[in-house]
Parts: C-alpha cells; sequence; structure tokens
C-alpha cells in the first residue's frame, strides 16, 4: 500500500464464503475515489476458504489481510478493522455485497457539503443476483420502507431508527465516531443498531441521504426472507435497547414494546407478550398506529410477492 495516508479505510469480514469475496473486493477497488485502503477481516475460515481469501487479497496492494485464527463473529472482525484503519472514512462491506462505482465519491461530497455530518447514509437495494424467487419481494419490501431522501435521523427520530435502520453497508463514517464506541461483541442480533443509538446518544449527525444511484447491492440468499436469529437473541437485543436507551421518549418506548410483545407472541409466551402489550397500551394511540402500519407493510408487500411469484403480476 502506499505510504500517503488513505481517505477511506473499508472493511470487509469475512467467514467461510469466499464464492462473492473477489466480486465485493472489485467493487471497492474501482472507486471512483482511489485514496483507500481494504481491510479484509477472515474471521478464522477454514483451510480451503483461507486459501482463496488469500488469493483475493494479493491483486493490489491497497488490500490488507487480517486473520482470526478462532472464529469470533463479525462485530468482533469489525472491531479488529476499525482498530487496524488509517482513513479518514471508515465504512463496512459484507464479503457478499458491492458496492457502486462512485459510492465513496457520494459520501465525500455528503461531509463536504454538510458542515458537522459524521455519518453519511446512501440507499441499499437488492442485488441482482440475488435468489430470484425472494428478489422482487425484497424490492418491494426496501421501497415501501424506504424513508424520504432529506431524512435526518436523530433522537426525535430514534424510534425511526429502530424501525428501518440503513444497512451498515450503506453508511460511510468520520473515524472520530468510534473513538469512543465499538461493536457489542455480546450482541448476537442488531449489534450495528445497537451501536447506531450510541451514535445518537452521543449526539454524532447523521448527514441527509443524497438522491443518486450510488447505492450498495445487498446479496439476499436462501428460500426465505425471515431472519436467522433466533428469538432469544432478538429479545436480549431489544430488552438492551430498552433499558439502556429508554430516555429517548414516549414513541421510542412504545415501538420497543410493541416489537417485545410482537416477538413474545411468535414465542407463544402468552405471560410476557401481554406485559408488554399493557406497557405499550398506556400510549394506545400510538401503540395501534405502529400496529396497523406494521400490518399494512406485510400486507403490501406479501400480497406483492405474492402475486408475483404465482401469477408474475408486477404492481
Amino acid at each position: 500500500m502506499s505510504k500517503e495516508t488513505p481517505l477511506f479505510s473499508i472493511v470487509i469480514t469475512c467467514y467461510n464464503r469466499a464464492q462473492f469475496l473477489e466480486m465485493a473486493v472489485d467493487s471497492v477497488l474501482k472507486q471512483s475515489i482511489p485514496s483507500l485502503e481494504l481491510l479484509v477481516i477472515d474471521d478464522g475460515s477454514s483451510q480451503v476458504y483461507e486459501d482463496v481469501i488469500r488469493r483475493t487479497c494479493t491483486k493490489d496492494d491497497r488490500i490488507i489481510y487480517v486473520r482470526n485464527e478462532i472464529n469470533q463473529g463479525v462485530s468482533h472482525a469489525r472491531n479488529i478493522g476499525v482498530k487496524r484503519a488509517n482513513g479518514a472514512y471508515i465504512s463496512f462491506l459484507d464479503d457478499d455485497d458491492t458496492l457502486h462505482h462512485s459510492f465513496l465519491e457520494t459520501a465525500l461530497k455528503t461531509f463536504d457539503s454538510q458542515p458537522g455530518c459524521d455519518i453519511a447514509i446512501s440507499f441499499s437495494t437488492v442485488h441482482p443476483d440475488s435468489n430470484k424467487r425472494l428478489f422482487h419481494y425484497h424490492v418491494v419490501k426496501e421501497t415501501l420502507k424506504r424513508q424520504p431522501i432529506r431524512r435526518i435521523y436523530g433522537r426525535p427520530q430514534a424510534a425511526l431508527l429502530l424501525k428501518y435502520p440503513p444497512q451498515i453497508n450503506s453508511m460511510v463514517f468520520d473515524r472520530h465516531v468510534f473513538d469512543d464506541n465499538v461493536f457489542d461483541e455480546s450482541l448476537h442480533f442488531g449489534e450495528d443498531i445497537y451501536l447506531w443509538h450510541r451514535f445518537l446518544d452521543s449526539n454524532f449527525h447523521f448527514g441527509k441521504k443524497p438522491d443518486t444511484e450510488a447505492k450498495v447491492f445487498v446479496r439476499i440468499h436462501g428460500d426465505r426472507h425471515l431472519s436467522q436469529a433466533t428469538h432469544d437473541d432478538v429479545v436480549t437485543f431489544l430488552k438492551r435497547i430498552r433499558s439502556d436507551f429508554i430516555y429517548f421518549g414516549k414513541p421510542f418506548r412504545v415501538t420497543v414494546n410493541f416489537k417485545l410483545f410482537m416477538r413474545f407472541l411468535l414465542m407463544k409466551d402468552a405471560r410476557n407478550a401481554t406485559g408488554y402489550l399493557l406497557s405499550g397500551l398506556r400510549s394506545p394511540l400510538q401503540f395501534c398506529h405502529i400496529l396497523l402500519s406494521q400490518l399494512r407493510l406485510k400486507i403490501n408487500v406479501l400480497t406483492s410477492y405474492l402475486l408475483y411469484r404465482f401469477f408474475r403480476i408486477d404492481l
């Protein structure tokens, strides 16, 4: 790598999944701003994957390969990347996703044009190589959930950040935000969303989303759209959010209570579900509004997906 300090540090974490890594790496190396370093953190992959990852990392002297001998999870790997980063700005990319060629250039324009901006956010979209059975579902879902381009996340919008968090891959951070913040390695779900709320707690400023095609392309795998996280993982995350950031205000509390109510309902835990239902109903109008909006979202997405899946009707 050049001795010149890079402007951007991009952290890619990978574990036993090298088949898409080269495309992810190429999308970084082809950025319109060449002043960058790419840290590939191999989180203890087995030998066959390690060999492929090492070969991929020899294609450019801007790539730094770091290997954990033991798999310790994505949060630990990202924290290593942050510690090793030299750039003024830091971003993260999953090993199966790709960036638009002007993604970093757009982020830099956001920082330059919005004084005081600490975190730049772009849009994310479904990678066209995703599972075709789910591609349409996720396109519709993300379109319905997309927030206005000029949305600014802040303390009044804390509930919004919990309901509709941006993809971590779509965000670029001024490196100073990590001076006193790291990914929580005890969480196995929502560790990125938890960190976003830490940033709100620190009064960091989320920049306005730019009206641009410079997106991150997120690849969807598998035969179903549901999260692979366990119920217990999600409940642990929500309870941590509820206890650590409860002072964000009533809309935030109601949103957390609603999510806990729904999660315990799915777990068929009537006692806890009833408890959080009663907590939510202390603000009945807000709770019912969240319930109806979520039901409308699910109905719209599922209807569109099923019409496309079985009849190829594209709404």
